[in-house]
């Protein structure tokens, strides 16, 4: 058995997906003076058997290391911090919008914008008067709640991406030797 921590087994899940298969075509090109013309059909047969077998044996492998990941994943809590992370994130989309969206506005403007459109006669363009008027209903001390808000979050995020860290680099799984002698004979270990 061979022991991995979580995050070299997951860049280890990473290296079997950009694996790169020696033949993935499944057509030859055979000269029309080969003599030879069945012999070359079946040791490209040959060639390409050995390539599935290792193929579902590779997938096989990834399969294994995403099972003890998650296993491990669930068993440390690490589910649960990844859950934790995704919505403080996205928590923190949602104030950023706000944040982004605010035009801060005192109410003694917002009044004296309103009293002014009435006490108006029209648009100094000769139209007539407005039936409303679009105001921010945002105050120094909401836009500060929410500057805050983002401040405490982002402190959260920081907590649980380090506690997920810490758990990635010193929790383990075990490989198999056949998965071990696979990987090093495909160059992935």
């Amino acid at each position: 058995m061979t022991i991995l921590s979580l995050r070299k087994a997951r860049k280890l899940e990473t290296k079997i997906d950009q694996f790169e298969f020696p033949k993935t075509d499944v057509d030859i090109r055979v000269s029309l003076e080969d003599d030879e013309v069945k012999e070359l059909l079946e040791a490209n047969r040959l060639d390409f058997r050995k390539f599935f077998a290792t193929a579902k044996q590779l997938l096989a492998v990834k399969y294994e290391i995403r099972q003890s990941i998650g296993e491990a994943n669930a068993e440390h809590g690490i589910n649960e911090l990844i859950t934790k992370r995704q919505s403080i994130k996205q928590r923190l989309g949602l104030v950023g919008t706000f944040i982004s969206r605010a035009n801060v506005t005192s109410d003694e403007v917002v009044v004296d914008t309103i009293h002014n459109e009435r006490d108006s006669e029209g648009s100094r363009f000769g139209g007539a008067r407005r039936a409303s008027v679009e105001v921010s209903y945002f105050t120094e001390d909401l836009l500060k709640e929410l500057k805050d808000e983002r401040v405490n979050l982002k402190a959260s995020l920081d907590e649980v991406e380090e506690d997920i860290l810490v758990l990635n680099n010193t929790k383990h799984i075990e490989l198999s030797d056949e998965s071990v002698a696979l990987l090093k004979n495909e160059q992935l270990l």
